[in-house]
């Protein structure tokens, strides 16, 4: 299980942290610490992937083209060495972003199970009435989407340049008020619903629609959604 990472200056965060009168960093810090460590090495790796299939292309190749001529020869028109290299690194660098991605799930656990039992220690309040798909609660626009990659996971699933997003995955504005100024959430929940499909609220013009939505790795471009998103304030 993987959730979203909440912000520094999450309330439930802070009094998580309340109870620590030490200097010392408190678990909950020190497993977002990780996990911030943990993406950055993950999109490390996929800037490195980037590079290596950019070596492929540059030699009109893929990971499944062959390199020898009928006869069994190796081919002349491209660098038979440089795509096997690219290749078998490439293959590396996937089962590299498999045990960082598990590596930030457990980290992303570590973050939440404080705030989660804080949570639950508090009073009941009324759950919002919504509008979203699956009982989400749309609220207000948070972002905007500033550009789609073609043949990524957004493009497949619709998504297009200038839609505004009101709810992505369980994140809303209903249940993160902060969205709108800081979007790291977005990456948790990215995150968690690696190779999932997730609902998607979107604004486009005068119309909402839901869409879904599949994160995921090795599209051939760098992430696992292939669009850039940007806050959005009115």
């Amino acid at each position: 299980m993987g959730m979203e990472l909440p912000s520094p200056t999450s309330p439930a965060l802070a009094r998580t942290d309340a109870a620590s009168s030490s200097a010392a960093p408190t678990p909950a810090e020190g497993a977002r610490q990780r996990a911030l460590e943990l993406m950055q090495q993950k999109e490390g790796l996929q800037s490195e992937m980037d590079l290596h299939f950019a070596t492929l292309r540059s030699n009109q190749s893929t990971m499944n083209t062959p390199l020898l001529t009928p006869d069994g020869f190796p081919r002349d028109d491209i660098d038979v060495f440089a795509v096997r290299t690219a290749r078998v690194r490439i293959i590396e660098l996937r089962n590299d972003v498999d045990r960082v991605s598990d590596q930030i799930k457990q980290a992303l656990e570590g973050v939440w199970e404080p705030i989660l039992a804080a949570r639950a220690a508090e009073p009941k309040e009324s759950i919002p009435q919504t509008n979203g798909v699956n009982g989400q609660a749309d609220g207000e626009a948070f972002a905007r989407v500033d550009g789609v990659m073609p043949q990524s996971p957004a493009s497949q699933a619709g998504l297009q340049r200038d839609d505004l997003l009101l709810a992505f995955g369980p994140l809303s504005t209903v249940s993160h008020p902060t969205l709108s100024r800081d979007l790291s959430a977005l990456a948790g929940a990215t995150q968690q619903y690696q190779n999932r499909d997730m609902t998607v609220i979107i604004r486009r013009g005068e119309e909402r629609k839901s869409i879904v939505l599949r994160p995921r790795t090795g599209w051939g471009g760098r992430g696992m959604l292939g669009c850039h998103i940007v806050p959005y304030r009115l």
